[in-house]
């Protein structure tokens, strides 16, 4: 109770503080807990359908590789902001220089793909495809790490591809090729997710977050180099002619989106490890696809997109796929522990997602 009333008292302090999710700091899962674990995921599920849909208001006139360098600048600011006021004592120095270079550039490529996606997709398929990387991320950890899976693993992420199949349609005449950038967007999620859980365990998340906006930061740079510094008229795409003629209504609106930008990822990212702090990883996976709900309603009321059947089905098919596949990796661990170390009596086994809720907040 203590805890909920400190979150509720002191949001910013405690959204930042919640970027370090720790074992030994993990309440007792209630009811009480659950409900708010999933308000804050509800949240950060309609933080990351915000910014998709400034991504895709703004990209008719601004390049994506300035949204990206926006973003990460912004974002890097704000942290520098909140980490010296709260956490000035936390050492940023890492022990694990390559582990988290790969994570930022993970990152990095899988936003750079989604938004590049948001430009040709609808944003329900677009926002759909980067959540398979929970999909992709079993197999990924089976070919770098070797970890072996269960068969009803397996089993589950066969049915959630027939789920990217139906979203794809790759043998219908409505195929696009630009879903690839999709597709490509939860790939690399996947090993954002793998190289995190490497890092969980060995690194605070706000060291896991510097570094990630650090390194993100270069490579969005390079990117806009690559394609030729392209900055676009962006008031002449977006404004009427009375618009433009006033100059802080135009410059006002896209400062504030840029500001809004940053502001969200950093606000995304602390929600989704707060709410780990109050339930566990497979109670609030199906919260998580409130995402794809969020994106279409705003696709709907914005761009007046009505999603197509399939797009709907293939949500269905890959959201319970996944929820799927939390819940029998889960089972499995805690057979497998149960067998390989016996409980002492009167000591509760804590459950083996606690030292992977970090690994799970970007």
């Amino acid at each position: 109770m203590l805890r909920v009333t400190a979150v509720l008292t002191h949001p910013l302090h405690n959204a930042f503080l919640c970027l370090v999710p720790k074992a030994e700091t993990m309440v007792e899962q209630s009811e009480g807990n659950l409900f708010l674990g999933a308000i804050l995921t509800i949240a950060a599920a309609f933080a990351v359908a915000t910014m998709a849909s400034i991504v895709k208001w703004s990209s008719v006139a601004v390049s994506t590789e300035l949204l990206m360098i926006l973003r990460w600048a912004v974002g890097l600011l704000i942290f520098f902001i909140l980490f010296f006021i709260f956490r000035p004592r936390l050492a940023l120095k890492t022990d694990q220089p390559v582990a988290q270079a790969m994570s930022a550039f993970c990152w990095t490529g899988s936003i750079y793909c989604y938004y590049l996606s948001l430009q040709w997709i609808p944003m329900l398929d677009a926002t759909l495809l980067l959540n398979t990387g929970s999909l992709f991320a079993p197999l990924i950890t089976w070919v770098l790490a070797g970890e072996r899976q269960p068969p009803l693993a397996w089993l589950a992420n066969g049915v959630g591809f027939i789920g990217i199949i139906v979203v794809l349609q790759p043998d219908a005449g409505s195929f696009n090729p630009d879903s690839l950038w999709g597709l490509a967007a939860g790939i690399l999620m996947a090993f954002r997710l793998y190289f995190n859980r490497q890092l969980s365990s060995k690194e605070p998340m706000e060291r896991t977050t510097c570094y990630s906006l650090a390194f993100g930061l270069p490579v969005c740079l390079v990117a806009f180099f690559i394609t030729g510094f392209p900055i676009h008229n962006w008031t002449g795409h977006m404004f009427t002619p009375s618009e433009k003629l006033i100059p802080w209504l135009t410059d006002g609106l896209m400062i504030g989106a840029a500001i809004l930008l940053g502001a969200l990822a950093m606000t995304q990212t602390g929600l989704s490890a707060a709410s780990l702090r109050f339930a566990k990883v497979g109670q609030i996976a199906p919260f998580r696809y409130f995402s794809v709900i969020f994106t279409a309603l705003f696709d709907y009321l914005i761009w007046e997109h009505i999603p197509t059947k399939s797009a709907w089905i293939g949500f269905a098919i890959i959201s319970l796929s996944a929820m799927a596949l939390i819940r029998i990796t889960k089972v499995d661990a805690n057979s497998h522990r149960s067998e390989t170390t016996p409980a002492k009596q009167g000591t509760p086994i804590l459950d083996s997602s606690h030292t992977r809720k970090s690994s799970e907040a970007n």
